[in-house]
């Protein structure tokens, strides 16, 4: 602007038309100036939207960081959660086949033992029932040949006789009657213990 002024201004004279054209020449610089401040206005403006939109993007960011990072904790405590839960259900399936392999060994048992008390006891049944059967015949002999002997011969040593003979076969039934005692006692004893094994543990 200088350059233009002392190019428009001769040495030792200004005039009104001096003036004005120095006049203009401000004027037009200050134009000039005002449209560079417009356009540098406009850019600051754009650079502060810009900026803003950046401030924005960047808090959104933050949060959902701070989002994921609470969405990572509670996943990391779901599966601390899942993995105690895992633990305690592996134990709970060991313990059960610890039980399993025992109620196995137990009902084997139990059946073993329920076995032999139905053996006994049907062997002890049939064991009653042939002793029944020889009392019944043995009365019936006893009294046939009673009556028979009382008919042919009256004579008390003949009778004697056939009284001692009965006495000992009543003394063999009174042997196995004890020795069916005794198979009821054992029968009784496998029955008790039938039944401590099929009660449920206290």
């Amino acid at each position: 602007m200088i350059l233009c002024v002392s190019a428009i201004m001769e040495p030792g004279k200004f005039t009104f038309d001096d003036l004005r054209n120095l006049v203009d020449v401000y004027a037009s610089s200050l134009q000039d100036c005002e449209k560079l401040f417009q356009v540098q206005v406009k850019e600051s403006n754009a650079l502060l939207i810009k900026n803003t939109k950046i401030v924005e993007a960047l808090k959104t960011l933050r949060e959902r960081l701070e989002f994921l990072f609470l969405l990572h904790q509670a996943f990391s405590d779901a599966i601390e959660q899942v993995k105690y839960n895992l633990h305690y259900a592996e134990e709970m399936v060991d313990a059960l086949e610890k039980n399993l392999v025992q109620i196995k060994g137990e009902r084997c048992k139990r059946t073993a033992v329920s076995d032999t008390y139905r053996q006994n006891t049907y062997c002890l049944a049939e064991s009653i029932s042939v002793t029944l059967s020889n009392i019944d015949q043995g009365l019936e002999q006893i009294g046939e040949q009673l009556s028979l002997k009382s008919q042919l011969n009256s004579d008390v040593e003949i009778l004697a006789q056939i009284l001692q003979k009965h006495l000992e076969h009543l003394e063999q039934i009174e042997v196995k009657i004890y020795h069916v005692a005794d198979g009821l006692n054992e029968t009784a004893s496998l029955k008790n213990a039938c039944f401590r094994l099929y009660q449920p543990a206290q």
